[in-house]
C-alpha cells in the first residue's frame, strides 16, 4: 500500500518504509515526517548517518524548525546509525535484550505523555553490508517495540540496494505496514515567520520590531500596535520565568493574526487580581482585552503561549486595553 507522509499519525503500530533514489528526496521525506510531529508538539528520533542528519537539521530548520529549541527541550534526539547499532550486535546479529535496553528505552523515554517519530536507517546500514538476515530481524524487533510504545517508525533504503530485484523489495516491505509516497519540493509557505531570541533586557524590544516588521510586510499595519503590546508581554513573561532561549512565531490567518511565545517552562500564565492602585501585573489583562482569544499550550518540555487578535475589532480592543491600563501609549 503506497501512502502520503501526511498519513503517519505517530499511532501505535505505524512502520512505514521509503524507498528513494538520492539524499535530496530522503531529506524532503524525513523533514516533512518529522516536522508534523515536531510542530505539533511530538517528540522525534533521528538515527542515521552524520551526512543525511546534518541533511535533515537542514530540511527541518528551513522548514521553520527551532532545533536547538527542540533539543534543549528533549523533543529533538539525534543519534549515529553505526554506534548504536554496534551497541547491539552480537556476532553480527541483533540481540534482542540489548536492543529493548538501548533503542526500546531510547523510544520509551522520549514517549513520555506524547507521542514519537522515529526515523532508522540502521536496517540499510545491514543492509548495504550484505546481512540481509540480520536487517530483517532488526525489522522484526521493532515491530515488536511499535506494539508497546506509542511512535510511529519510519525505514528508508536506497532504490541502489534493490536493483531490479521484485523479491527484494517484497522482502522488505512485508516487515512494514505500507510504503511512503516520495515527497516533492514543497511550495515555500509565506503566511507566517518565525524566529528564536536570547532571553535578554533587550529581547522583548527585538520581538516587537520582528512581529511589527512582518506585519508590515503583510500590509497588516493595522493590527502593529495591538500584536506589539501582545508580543511584548509575552517576552516579557518567558524572560522573567523560563530559561533559555525562547521561540517566537506569527501567523498571517484570513480575519486576523496569530502571536505566539514558546519558552522552556511549562507553567502557564495566570490573570491575576489586581488592585487599582497597583504599578503592575496586568499583563495578561491587556493580552485578554486586545486578543479575540488566547491561550497555553503545554507540552514536554515546555509550553507555547498565543494570541488571535481579528483585523475587525481591532479599534474596540484597542480602546478596550487602553482602559485596562491607562499607562500603555
Amino acid at each position: 500500500m503506497l501512502i502520503e507522509v501526511d498519513a503517519l499519525t505517530g499511532e501505535v503500530g505505524q512502520h512505514v518504509v521509503s524507498f528513494y533514489d538520492h539524499d535530496e528526496a530522503l531529506a524532503l521525506t524525513v523533514g516533512s515526517f518529522l516536522g508534523a510531529g515536531l510542530a505539533a508538539g511530538e517528540a522525534a528520533i533521528v538515527v542515521a548517518t552524520p551526512a543525511h542528519r546534518e541533511l535533515f537539521d537542514a530540511a527541518l530548520e528551513a522548514a521553520g524548525i527551532d532545533l536547538a529549541f527542540a533539543r534543549a527541550a528533549g523533543q529533538y534526539v539525534s543519534l549515529d546509525a553505526a554506534e548504536l547499532l554496534a551497541a547491539f550486535l552480537v556476532a553480527g546479529q541483533p540481540d534482542p535484550a540489548l536492543f529493548d535496553a538501548t533503542v526500546g528505552a531510547l523510544v520509551r523515554q522520549s514517549a513520555t505523555g506524547r507521542p514519537v517519530r522515529v526515523f532508522g536507517e540502521m536496517v540499510a546500514l545491514l543492509w548495504d553490508d550484505g546481512a540481509v538476515t540480520a536487517a530483517m530481524a532488526l525489522e522484526q524487533l521493532w515491530n515488536a517495540t511499535t506494539r508497546v510504545a506509542p511512535f510511529a517508525l519510519l525505514c528508508a533504503y536506497p532504490q541502489r540496494a534493490l536493483g531490479d530485484s521484485s523479491a527484494r523489495r517484497e522482502a522488505i516491505c512485508m516487515h512494514h505496514n505500507a510504503v511512503v509516497a516520495t515527497v516533492q519540493p514543497p511550495t515555500p509557505r509565506r503566511d507566517r515567520a518565525a524566529r528564536r531570541f536570547e532571553p535578554t533586557a533587550s529581547s522583548a524590544a527585538a520581538a516587537r520590531r520582528f512581529v511589527t516588521d512582518q506585519l508590515h510586510g503583510w500590509q497588516l499595519g493595522g493590527l502593529v500596535d495591538a500584536a506589539g503590546l501582545i508580543v511584548s508581554e509575552l517576552v516579557g513573561n518567558a524572560v522573567r520565568h523560563s530559561t533559555g532561549r525562547f521561540h517566537v512565531g506569527v501567523l498571517n490567518l484570513p480575519d486576523g493574526v496569530r502571536v505566539t511565545v514558546a519558552d522552556l517552562s511549562p507553567q502557564p500564565p495566570t490573570v491575576r487580581t489586581v488592585e487599582e492602585t497597583a504599578t503592575s501585573g496586568r499583563g495578561m489583562h491587556l493580552i485578554a482585552a486586545l486578543a479575540r482569544s488566547w491561550g497555553t499550550d503545554v507540552h514536554g518540555g515546555g509550553k507555547t503561549v498565543w494570541a488571535e487578535i481579528a483585523v475587525p475589532e481591532l479599534a474596540r480592543l484597542t480602546t478596550s486595553a487602553r482602559a485596562v491600563d491607562p499607562a500603555q501609549p
